[in-house]
């Protein structure tokens, strides 16, 4: 597996010293993001969708299955066991007990972002509540019925987020930065 700050390039993928790729289900033999969920699933995100390692087969994902695009350069759990993923169009969605759920107010997040920003992690509030940190270290925060409210970081942004679980609870710390700006 070859790493790259920018995402994964791989022919195939290998664990324990077993080779997987596109000949054993992965969907494309581009990965940008792998994590592994609570129930022990490894899962890829590719230029062409989502699959889901079992430890023997993958179970793969695309936007015939809902996705709102096959190019995923995010994936990560939320503290209500759903697998959110970020495409680099916004639309936004998780998969829970092996369905697609678009997120209802992907239109009210892609109006908040400038031009040629994206979505970087999704912070879960409640069940229907989420807050976005995009790639310029922007927050946008959704409420249950779509309103949106922006912080745009004033000087600094939030250029890293840091998640743990510790007992249970989700921890979120945040780091203002300059936004790479040495100044």
């Amino acid at each position: 597996m070859y790493l790259s700050p920018n995402g994964m390039s791989a022919q195939e993928l290998m664990f324990s010293g077993l080779h997987y790729g596109v000949e054993e289900g992965l969907p494309s033999s581009e990965v940008y993001c792998v994590v592994k969920d609570k129930e022990g699933y490894i899962w890829f995100g590719t230029d062409a969708g989502i699959s889901r390692f079992n430890g023997y087969e993958f179970t793969n994902f695309s936007t015939a299955d809902g996705l709102g695009d096959n190019s995923i350069f995010g994936l990560q759990e939320d503290q209500f066991g759903r697998l959110w993923f970020l495409p680099f169009n916004a639309k936004i969605g998780y998969i829970k007990n092996e369905k697609v759920h678009s997120y209802p107010f992907n239109y009210n997040i892609k109006k908040a972002l400038d031009s040629g920003e994206w979505i970087e992690s999704v912070i879960a509030e409640s069940q229907e509540s989420i807050t976005c940190i995009t790639s310029t270290g922007k927050l946008i925060s959704v409420d249950i019925h779509g309103n949106v409210v922006q912080d745009e970081g004033s000087e600094t942004a939030y250029n890293s987020v840091i998640r743990s679980e510790i007992d249970g609870q989700m921890l979120v710390y945040f780091r203002k930065g300059n936004n790479g700006d040495p100044r």
